[in-house]
């Protein structure tokens, strides 16, 4: 059975799965309206957690790079 909608957690509505984020295995259970909703939220309440968490997420990503880059150098230069 293919599903084509879905109803979201957050607001009720029933929508094209189009309008949901996928996750890898399915779809998030809250649509994209309101999933960017409570993140622009979560900014506002605290930006620099937000700021913090992006920061984290870069490095952790550089990180990976740089041990999958044949060559580069094993410890990347932290800047503080």
């Amino acid at each position: 059975m293919i599903f084509t909608n879905k109803c979201c957690r957050a607001c009720g509505k029933s929508k094209a799965l189009a309008d949901f984020y996928s996750n890898g295995t399915g779809y998030f259970p809250s649509c994209k309206e309101c999933y960017m909703g409570a993140r622009r939220a979560a900014y506002r309440r605290d930006p620099e957690k937000a700021k913090e968490q992006v920061r984290r997420y870069r490095a952790r990503l550089k990180a990976q790079r740089l041990a999958t880059t044949p060559g580069a150098p094993k410890t990347p230069k932290v800047s503080q």
